[in-house]
C-alpha cells in the first residue's frame, strides 16, 4: 500500500477515489438549496472534501474557465484547477510541496478542515499557453455541513487588478517622486545659488536626474505592456561588461548607496550578445536594488558576468540571507519583506526576464554563498560572441 506521507512536503498527500467523490456530486447536486445558493454567489465557489479534493462546484468556476462541464474537475484540488506551476511540484499535486507551506489557499482550507474558518490572501504563479502569470486572490475557506456530511466552502475572489493597480500605483509614485524632487531641488539651487561654478555643476547633472525620470516612467508603462501581453522588443547588440558599468554609475549617482558599495566584479566574462538592452538593465536594476535594500550598512554588493556550460549569466550578489518563508516566495507579484503594497520589483524580473527576453531568471541563498539572483542566457537562444 502506498505510504501518502512519504509524498508530500506539507499538507497530507491521500486522495479519495473516484466513485467516493462523484457520489459526493450527485449528493450536492439533488440538494436544491445547495444548488440554489451557490448558483447565486458571484464568486467562485467550491465544495471541498477532507482530502482537499472539489466534489462540487458553482457555475461562476465554469465561467471563467470557459467551459460548459466541469466533471473533469471534480477530484482535482484548487491549484490544480488553476494550474499554479506548484501543483507540480510533487506528484502528490496541489498542497504537498515545499512552496505550499507559505499558500493562502492551502493555510485555509486546513483550518476548516479543523472545523474553523479563514479568509486569506493567496498569491499564485501559473502558466498560461506555456508563459508563467501571476494572480492575487483573497481566499475563504469554511468548515460546513451539508446534506449530514462535513465540507469546506471554499471562495475565490480575484483581486489581481485591484492589487495591481494599488502596488503599481504606490511604487511609480514613490520612484517618480523621489527623482521629481531630486531636479527641483537641483532646479532650485541653480537659481538661488549665488556660486555661478556650483551653477554649472549642478546644470551638468540635470540631464541625468531627467533622463531617470523619463527612466522611471518608461519602466512602468513596460510593466503594464509586459502583464498584457502587448510590450514590443528591441533587439540590439549590448556588451556584458558596459552594461554593468553604466548601471552602477546611473544607479549610483541616483541612490548614493549610503555607505552600501557596489562594485563589478573584476573578472566578469566579457561578451556581446544580442537582445532589448532596456529590459536586460531593466531586469538588473531591479537585482541590484533588491541586492541593495536587503544589505546593512557597510556591506558591499557585486554585479558581474561568468560564462556557463550552456551560455553566459548575469549575476548580483549580496553577503545577506533570505528566510525560507521568503525564498519560497520572492517572485510572487505583491509579495514584500518590506510592507503592503510593494513586492513588484522580484516579480517583474521574471516575467520580463523569462517571458520577452528568453533568458532564465533564479536565485541561490543559503550559508557561506550569501544571495545571489542570476539572468542566465542560452547560446542557442541569443546570438553572441565572447570579446578578446
Amino acid at each position: 500500500m502506498m505510504d501518502f506521507k512519504d509524498l508530500t512536503h506539507f499538507a497530507p498527500a491521500e486522495r479519495a477515489p473516484k466513485e467516493v467523490y462523484n457520489q459526493d456530486f450527485r449528493l450536492l447536486s439533488d440538494d436544491r438549496i445547495v444548488v440554489e445558493v451557490l448558483r447565486s454567489l458571484p464568486n467562485i465557489v467550491l465544495v471541498l472534501n477532507e482530502h482537499r479534493q472539489v466534489v462540487y462546484y458553482n457555475n461562476a468556476l465554469l465561467s471563467a474557465l470557459g467551459i460548459d462541464d466541469g466533471a473533469d474537475i471534480l477530484g482535482m484540488r484548487p491549484g490544480e484547477i488553476i494550474n499554479c506551476i506548484h501543483s507540480k511540484e510533487t506528484p502528490s499535486g496541489c498542497g504537498t510541496s515545499v512552496f505550499c507551506r507559505y499558500c493562502g489557499a492551502v493555510l485555509a482550507i486546513l483550518a476548516a478542515i479543523d472545523g474553523g474558518s479563514e479568509t486569506r490572501e493567496c498569491r499564485i504563479r501559473y502558466k498560461d499557453e506555456g508563459k508563467e502569470a501571476a494572480m492575487d486572490l483573497n481566499v475563504t475557506a469554511s468548515h460546513t455541513v451539508l446534506c449530514n456530511r462535513a465540507y469546506v466552502v471554499f471562495s475565490i475572489n480575484d483581486v489581481s487588478d485591484k492589487k495591481k493597480r494599488d502596488v503599481l500605483e504606490k511604487i511609480f509614485f514613490h520612484d517618480v517622486l523621489n527623482t521629481a524632487s531630486s531636479l527641483h531641488s537641483a532646479i532650485d539651487f541653480i537659481i538661488n545659488s549665488p556660486d555661478k561654478s556650483v551653477q554649472s555643476e549642478i546644470i551638468k547633472l540635470l540631464p541625468k536626474i531627467s533622463s531617470r525620470l523619463l527612466d522611471e516612467i518608461r519602466s512602468q508603462q513596460n510593466l503594464l505592456l509586459a502583464e498584457s501581453g502587448e510590450l514590443k522588443i528591441t533587439i540590439t547588440s549590448i556588451e556584458s561588461k558596459a552594461i554593468i558599468m553604466e548601471l552602477i554609475d546611473e544607479y549610483q549617482f541616483v541612490n548614493s548607496f549610503e555607505d552600501k558599495h557596489v562594485e563589478c566584479d573584476p573578472q566578469s566574462y566579457a561578451v556581446n550578445f544580442w537582445s532589448d538592452h532596456t529590459l536586460v538593465k531593466r531586469v538588473l536594476v531591479n537585482m541590484l536594488k533588491n541586492a541593495t535594500e536587503a544589505s546593512k550598512h557597510g556591506e558591499s554588493v557585486t554585479i558581474g558576468c561568468e560564462q556557463t556550460q550552456a551560455g553566459f549569466q548575469f549575476y548580483v550578489h549580496n553577503v545577506g540571507i533570505m528566510p525560507e518563508a521568503v525564498r519560497m516566495q520572492v517572485f510572487n507579484r505583491s509579495f514584500s519583506t518590506k510592507g503592503n503594497n510593494r513586492g513588484i520589483g522580484t516579480y517583474s524580473m521574471k516575467l520580463l526576464g523569462e517571458n520577452y527576453l528568453g533568458a532564465k531568471v533564479r536565485f541561490e541563498s543559503q550559508p557561506g554563498l550569501g544571495t545571489k539572483f542570476y539572468l542566465s542566457f542560452e547560446m542557442d537562444k541569443v546570438g553572441h560572441m565572447p570579446l578578446v
